[in-house]
């Protein structure tokens, strides 16, 4: 939402199914600071239909709070492969809550093509 005020204006949001009723709320009790409703769409990382429906490619994609269980790294990469363009960039922030699935995906992060287009966010 808060790029969307900064001037990005293709957004879309995207969540698994059982989150997406409160993605919604929040941007119901936004619409007055946003001016309009942004896309939202149902994604699981590893549903290439899902994947497809969203349009890619893009030139940035968002990631936030995603690292965390070790059998979703790798259709996350996956994902992350297919959404980002050629020239675009993945800004992924998140806390370490997993040690082994923040080790396992940096590990196969460098194995694929998502490697040059992420950017990690670290707090300060």
């Amino acid at each position: 939402m808060g790029l969307y005020l900064l001037g990005l204006k293709d957004v879309v949001l995207t969540d698994i199914a059982p989150v997406m009723p409160a993605l919604k709320h929040n941007l119901k009790r936004n619409k007055p600071v946003l001016g309009k409703m942004l896309k939202t769409s149902q994604l699981h990382w590893n549903n290439s239909d899902q994947i497809k429906a969203l349009k890619p490619p893009f030139d940035v994609v968002i990631a936030a709070d995603l690292v965390y269980i070790e059998e979703s790294v790798a259709p996350l990469l996956a994902a992350m492969e297919a959404m980002v363009s050629d020239s675009g960039v993945v800004l992924l922030g998140y806390q370490v809550r997993s040690p082994e699935a923040h080790a396992l995906f940096w590990e196969q992060c460098v194995k694929t093509r998502a490697h040059n287009h992420i950017n990690k966010v670290t707090a300060c």
